[in-house]
């Protein structure tokens, strides 16, 4: 079975694809958001978020967004020019990763991918090279093989831990 991604699900209730064209009528934005977020069972994180919230782009989000959604309305009446700039710009994120599986965290559906930051914890000499013990602050660990060829190589990653 392969893992659902946001498109194959919308594939499967609406029998098409993403498009652009959907911004046009926003019920159909909060449908796909709706099966998204149930899907990946992110709506939990509503009042609890992971990371960053709100977004610091914005000095008051609460503002930008009902700016927004204002601006999206006026815009969806007329269709004039394009839809507001957080509408497109946080559409456009969300296209961009519309192909690829949920991506669960410990239950966590991660909106924007995450980049690690690797840190040696510990490592050592043998017979096949260098042995690195490596950890993120998301809690993942990887160990990491070098050889005097200079050539890397990850023998495994851990998930990240459960909070």
């Amino acid at each position: 079975m392969t893992e659902q991604t946001p498109a194959s699900i919308w594939r499967a209730v609406a029998g098409g694809p993403i498009m652009d064209e959907l911004l046009e009528w926003p019920p159909d934005v909060f449908a796909l958001t709706n099966l998204v977020l149930g899907r990946s069972e992110a709506f939990r994180f509503a009042l609890a978020p992971i990371g960053q919230w709100p977004p610091g782009r914005y000095p008051d989000w609460s503002d930008a967004v009902a700016g927004a959604a204002r601006q999206w309305s006026a815009w969806v009446e007329d269709l004039r020019g394009p839809p507001p700039d957080i509408v497109t710009e946080e559409w456009s994120a969300f296209r961009e990763r519309a192909e690829r599986p949920l991506e669960h965290n410990d239950g966590r559906m991660t909106p924007r991918p995450h980049v690690h930051d690797w840190t040696t914890a510990s490592q050592h000499a043998t017979s096949e090279g260098t042995i690195s013990y490596e950890r993120c602050g998301c809690g993942r660990w990887r160990v990491r093989r070098g050889t005097s060829v200079r050539v890397d190589q990850t023998l495994v990653t851990t998930p990240a831990r459960s909070t």
